[in-house]
């Protein structure tokens, strides 16, 4: 039976109460949860706390996890302290819920900013609808080439005509990061 003199995470009513109220999904919240878990129960405020060991920790698909850790970054519930081993960010979780945004919603309806129509269109135009990576011409997204969660912008110069494949590979890192490469608008 679970007590409490085998550990536990302690936390402000004052956090609970706000996060509840937070508009979280169901990911979200798992993931607060262990971030939570593995900072401050362990009686620290940051930890270097990879997309793998989070998947791992709430029982969720890497892929998921790195969307909507994202989306928790946007909104800066969880900030990027800097980077941890093997290129994993070290996170904490951020109490001054003063700073917390509203989530909006793009097209798409995840909840990462959204980007206009014209700028939309403008990019998708300039790559030829095709993958900036791979150069398939199915299921296109657009991806930002510095990722949005360390500051990158919806700017034309900033995003990119994306498979879907592509994009999930490539995730909240950097290109050097992922490994790919952008090819050459033909």
């Amino acid at each position: 039976m679970p007590q409490i003199e085998d550990g536990y995470t302690r936390l402000a009513n004052e956090i609970l109460e706000h996060i509840m109220k937070a508009s979280l999904n169901g990911t979200q919240f798992r993931i607060v949860m262990a971030v939570w878990r593995y900072t401050y129960g362990f009686q620290r405020k940051e930890h270097d706390l990879s997309l793998t060991f989070l998947a791992k920790a709430i029982d969720a698909g890497r892929g998921q996890v790195d969307r909507e850790m994202t989306a928790l970054i946007d909104r800066k519930i969880i900030i990027v302290v800097g980077t941890g081993g093997r290129g994993s960010r070290v996170i904490a979780f951020n109490k001054n819920h003063s700073e917390w945004t509203v989530p909006t919603m793009t097209t798409a309806g995840s909840t990462q900013g959204i980007i206009s129509k014209e700028i939309r269109k403008e990019v998708i135009e300039r790559d030829r609808y095709e993958c900036r990576y791979c150069g398939s011409k199915e299921d296109l997204t657009l991806d930002h080439v510095f990722p949005k969660s360390l500051g990158g912008e919806n700017t034309i110069q900033n995003l990119v005509t994306a498979c879907r494949v592509c994009n999930s590979r490539k995730g909240a890192k950097t290109l050097e990061q992922s490994g790919l490469t952008l090819r050459s608008i033909g």
